[in-house]
């Protein structure tokens, strides 16, 4: 009897990944496909869309990985024990599945036997229509957009902001605050990076809850240039908070 490969995807805005031990392949670095409007409403086992995906630096690099890992590790399994990989990515549609499907394409050609289930492929993006900062991102709201990266934007604040050149830094995913994935944390902190390296001096600054001064339950990071003797206060003043709240 050939080896058995389980192999499952899931999203990690979707909820935790499945109980039990498996090799765990994370995508979330990957460009996203569903930026391409030529390919949304597609998933992973749409053969553009996979095409597209597969297509993308490192993907393919990450399937023959998990294919030489498999073929070492399946055959020292237990006896009636599968080998289990998870695969993920931000909503277990795309880039989960299409990497997912190709690494079962190449096991089953090394005669292994293999199972794929998809726990996410067929729930709709997450979008919540009351938050700012998700029209701004599905473009049903206006905002100056001063820089974007594959799941970043940094928008110019719609007040104004507290000092020249403030920038708000928003990933496009929907997470309450920089507390609930460090996954996405990660990724829009890096961004904040990059234009922080930009400048002299600033405050990069982000909050969780409305104790600590947020009001758009969205995660989003302020950067602020700052200049020597510009006179302003950190915390912000309270009619400086007031004016943000807009944002």
């Amino acid at each position: 009897m050939p080896a058995h490969v389980e192999i499952s995807t899931y999203g990690t805005l979707r909820g935790p990944a499945p109980a039990g031990t498996a090799i765990e392949i994370d995508l979330t670095a990957l460009h996203n496909p569903a930026k391409d409007p030529g390919l949304r409403g597609l998933t992973g086992l749409d053969a553009a869309l996979a095409a597209h995906v597969l297509a993308t630096p490192g993907s393919r690099e990450t399937v023959d990985r998990a294919v030489v890992q498999a073929l070492a590790l399946a055959p020292l399994q237990p006896s009636g024990e599968p080998l289990r990989i998870r695969v993920r990515c931000r909503w277990g549609r795309h880039r989960s599945v299409a990497v997912a499907q190709a690494i079962a394409a190449a096991l089953r050609g090394h005669g292994l036997d293999v199972e794929v289930h998809h726990r996410d492929v067929h729930r709709p993006a997450i979008r919540p229509q009351d938050c700012p900062f998700c029209r701004i991102v599905a473009g049903t709201a206006p905002a100056v957009v001063v820089r974007r990266w594959d799941d970043v934007i940094a928008i110019r604040p719609r007040s104004g902001g507290v000092h020249p050149g403030h920038v708000l830094v928003i990933p496009h995913a929907h997470v309450a605050d920089a507390g609930v994935d460090p996954a996405i944390t990660a990724l829009t902190m890096a961004a904040a990076a990059d234009m922080v390296a930009e400048q002299p001096a600033a405050n990069v600054i982000t909050s969780k809850g409305e104790a600590a001064s947020q009001t758009v339950h969205h995660l989003h990071a302020h950067i602020v240039p700052r200049v020597e003797g510009d006179g302003l206060a950190l915390p912000w003043p309270h009619p400086v908070s007031r004016v943000s709240r807009s944002r």
